[in-house]
């Protein structure tokens, strides 16, 4: 099982601003199982950890390969493959509907 890590970094506008930013990232020990060399890690505003794990199919790691995200050492998420991380099961849409509405004339 592989763990990604979730943490936050600063990135700073000046000397005195700053604002948060996510970070995911996966460890050099787990990525030499997989035969990656180094630490992968993200930071982006958005979701970093499916950026990671379509880096880490890039990479070659197999879709199959089941994946934990921690933040800290409390996990985050249930285990699931990446296959499932990054291609989730689409939804069927629901039409709009209007309510019904009530006649004045009664």
């Amino acid at each position: 099982m592989t763990i990604i890590a979730l943490d936050t970094v600063r990135k700073y506008r000046n000397a005195n601003e700053y604002r948060p930013i996510n970070r995911a990232r996966l460890e050099a020990a787990s990525a030499a199982l997989y035969g990656i060399e180094g630490d992968m890690e993200v930071v982006h505003d958005g979701n970093a950890s499916i950026k990671l794990m379509k880096m880490i199919i890039a990479a070659g790691v197999s879709p199959s390969t089941v994946v934990v995200l921690q933040r800290g050492s409390t996990p985050a998420s249930k285990p699931r493959s990446l296959s499932a991380w990054v291609n989730p099961p689409k939804r069927p849409q629901r039409p709009l509907e209007r309510p019904p509405t009530e006649s004045l004339a009664a």
